[in-house]
C-alpha cells in the first residue's frame, strides 16, 4: 500500500495509523501540539476509554510528517478536512485506506482498524513483548492485546519446541 501511494496526505495517514497502531478517532483528533520530536513520541489525548498514552515517533515518520506538511500546511489537526475543513473525517480515513489496498491489488477486505491489528501483530513478530504492545494499544488488559495478535504460521513455525532441548 506505502509503494502505490502517491499522495503526501495518505502516505502520512496510512504511516500514522500503521507505524503507531492509532484508532482512526485518535488519528483524526491528533494535533501538531501532540507530537514531541525531542522525545520521539506522541501523545494521545483523551484516547478510548478518555484515556491519556504515549506511542513511538519513527525517524521515518518523522520524515514522512515533515513532507506531509511541507505540502497541506494544516494548522491545528495533524490531518485537516477537504477544502480546509478542521478534521478529516472517519469516512475519508477509509476511504483512503480502501483504495490504496485496491490500488496495490490485495483482494481481501480491509479496513482501517486492520492497520492497528497489523501493527501490533508486527511488532510482536518483530519480539516486542506483549506488555509494552498493551501499553502502546492503551488497552487495560494483556487479553485485550491478544485479541490483536494474529501470529502467521512463518512466525509460529519458528518457535523452538521444548522437544528440540532433549536429548531423546
Amino acid at each position: 500500500m506505502f509503494t502505490v501511494c502517491e499522495n503526501k496526505k495518505h502516505k502520512a495517514i496510512l504511516a500514522v495509523l500503521y507505524s503507531c497502531g492509532l484508532r482512526v478517532s485518535e488519528l483524526i483528533n491528533l494535533k501538531w501540539s501532540h507530537i514531541d520530536r525531542s522525545r520521539k513520541v506522541i501523545n494521545i489525548i483523551q484516547g478510548k476509554g478518555k484515556k491519556d498514552r504515549q506511542v513511538m515517533l519513527d525517524d521515518t515518520l518523522i520524515t514522512i510528517l515533515e513532507d506531509y506538511y511541507k505540502e497541506y500546511r494544516s494548522k491545528e489537526y495533524v490531518f485537516n478536512g477537504w477544502k480546509n475543513e478542521l478534521q478529516y473525517t472517519q469516512q475519508s480515513v477509509l476511504q483512503v485506506v480502501k483504495q490504496l489496498a485496491k490500488k496495490a491489488g490485495i483482494k481481501k477486505n480491509v479496513w482501517t482498524h486492520l492497520m492497528r491489528h497489523n501493527a501490533f501483530t508486527h511488532l510482536a513478530e518483530a519480539g516486542v513483548d506483549i506488555n509494552l504492545i498493551q501499553r502502546i494499544a492503551g488497552h487495560s488488559h494483556v487479553s485485550t492485546t491478544a485479541i490483536y495478535l494474529h501470529l502467521s504460521h512463518t512466525t509460529i513455525s519458528k518457535i523452538p519446541s521444548p522437544l528440540s532441548q532433549l536429548s531423546i
